[in-house]
């Protein structure tokens, strides 16, 4: 088993794939190391990790690319359907009150409208209006909120968090409507 510096020290380990905060208690995640696939995964975390974002959130974690919490959808692919599944990026914790407020990140290059992200967000969105109501049928004081983010909407969603509007369910990004067919 590897252990931090293993890791760090590797010389295959692409440069960019490494982030360390400079205050490790903005680093707001219960592991050490966080692998990013992507440019958008890793420059949503380094946000998450600036003082002026971390305070305002309890707690975060990046998923793994597959078996962490996947969600299936159904894509189109001609005259038939194809099963698939799929693991959103980020869970961001939220506490206020007696309420934990999850703020569930898939992120995506701008632009990226393609029919495979259009029924990931439109199945997501679904499963997670549903886990919402089974939580409130069982008295469970947790509200999911899920969104499908770019580098774009990078400011506008950390300005909402530090406005507390995340947990108001009052953020909708322009990738969100590209993929709900909505106009900009």
């Amino acid at each position: 088993m590897l252990n931090f510096n293993e890791v760090i020290d590797d010389g295959t380990l692409p440069r960019n794939a490494l982030s360390q905060p400079k205050n490790p208690f903005t680093f707001k995640t219960p592991v050490d190391l966080v692998f990013t696939s992507y440019e958008p995964e890793r420059k949503f975390i380094d946000l998450l990790s600036k003082d002026e974002y971390a305070n305002c959130l309890t707690a975060w974690v990046k998923s793994n690319n597959q078996n962490f919490y996947s969600i299936d959808y159904t894509l189109q692919a001609g005259s038939h359907s194809i099963q698939r599944s799929f693991n959103p990026d980020f869970f961001i914790k939220i506490n206020q009150g007696s309420i934990d407020y999850i703020i569930v990140v898939e992120t995506k290059a701008d632009n990226d409208d393609s029919d495979e992200n259009k029924a990931k967000y439109r199945y997501a969105k679904q499963h997670f209006d549903d886990l919402n109501i089974q939580l409130k049928e069982a008295g469970i004081s947790q509200i999911y909120y899920f969104h499908f983010l770019s580098p774009i909407d990078y400011p506008t969603f950390f300005q909402y968090l530090q406005e507390g509007k995340l947990i108001k369910d009052e953020f909708y990004g322009t990738l969100e409507k590209v993929l709900n067919n909505e106009p900009s």
